[in-house]
């Protein structure tokens, strides 16, 4: 079973933004290949919107809830600025864990910017992983 399925001229469009309902789906999905018991949260709201990255990042975390009894390294610090937001701690928490490490070229945590194809399933590969190792 994939977690993530292509578009309807089955490509994958990696830089393609995700609507709530495929993130929610793609959570769904990837709860069962990882083997994830878990009734976390999907997002929910206007299901054509764009799920955005902190809203995503906080359903990811939601749903690996291993994440928080992952071992965070001495020092470790996130690779960018994570300012002021209802999300902050979870992002704060999965960036710790190296997670987020592929914004690590922003200056700052972008909220409200959608999260692509791409980034989706990255995040959610690294938080399957550091999840199966706890």
């Amino acid at each position: 079973m994939a977690i993530i399925k292509g578009n309807d001229k089955g490509k994958f469009d990696t830089e393609n933004y995700l609507s709530r309902s495929e993130a929610s789906e793609l959570l769904s999905n990837a709860r069962k290949v990882f083997r994830v018991i878990n009734t976390g949260k999907l997002l929910s709201g206007d299901d054509e919107k764009f799920a955005t990255r902190g809203d995503f990042v906080k359903a990811v975390y939601e749903n690996f809830p291993l994440l928080e009894r992952a071992e965070v390294a001495k020092n470790a610090r996130p690779p960018f600025e994570i300012p002021k937001h209802k999300n902050s701690s979870y992002v704060e928490r999965m960036a710790l864990l190296g997670i987020l490490d592929i914004y690590a070229g922003d200056k700052d945590f972008k909220f409200a910017r959608p999260v692509t194809r791409g980034e989706a399933v990255d995040i959610i590969v690294r938080a399957a992983v550091i999840s199966a190792g706890v």
